[in-house]
């Protein structure tokens, strides 16, 4: 103090507070820029995590840094990527639905005559031999059909769970036909 006057001390005070407000001041701005922008990103991973698969970050929201930009963009690309794969499991499942729904309809073609018939044959409502065999032959052509119905499907199962891989390849129509 032997060294600095009393108004040199009081105006190198005042500077420093005066540097120290402002210093205050540009950082609650930057991050209150920054919590801004991270808080908008957090509220769209949370919409993203409740299924609101369509939710996208403004391009606005980068808190005025590269990184949270860059950030904001690749959440786009990842929301818009679980939207995909969320639409392609809607088609599929869709599709597995009416899958199921033909081939429980197949399913039952065959199984309707063999019923009828089969209660025919025990009602007696078929009463001579020849009808009965008659009966029997179209049983069984309707139980080969269900199997052949049922092979499909398997095979079918198993070509949706990767057991075969199928492979395109050029051939001339004449060879086919």
């Amino acid at each position: 103090m032997m060294f600095i006057a009393t108004v040199d001390l009081r105006l190198l005070l005042g500077c420093l507070l005066f540097g120290v407000a402002l210093a205050l001041m540009l950082s609650f701005s930057i991050a209150s820029e920054m919590t801004l922008a991270i808080t908008r990103i957090e509220t769209g991973a949370r919409r993203i995590a409740a299924g609101d698969y369509q939710y996208r970050i403004g391009e606005d929201a980068s808190g005025g840094t590269e990184e949270l930009a860059q950030l904001a963009r690749w959440f786009n690309e990842m929301a818009q990527s679980v939207q995909r794969a969320f639409e392609q499991r809607q088609v599929a499942e869709d599709e597995r639905r009416q899958v199921v729904a033909a081939v429980s309809h197949d399913l039952r073609t065959p199984l309707a005559p063999i019923r009828a018939m089969i209660e025919a044959i025990d009602d007696g409502v078929a009463p001579d031999e020849a009808t009965v065999r008659r009966y029997q032959r179209a049983i069984r052509t309707e139980a080969q059909r269900l199997s052949a119905l049922m092979d499909d499907f398997f095979e079918l199962t198993r070509l949706e769970s990767g057991a075969f891989t199928l492979r395109r390849e050029r051939l001339a129509l004449d060879d086919l036909l």
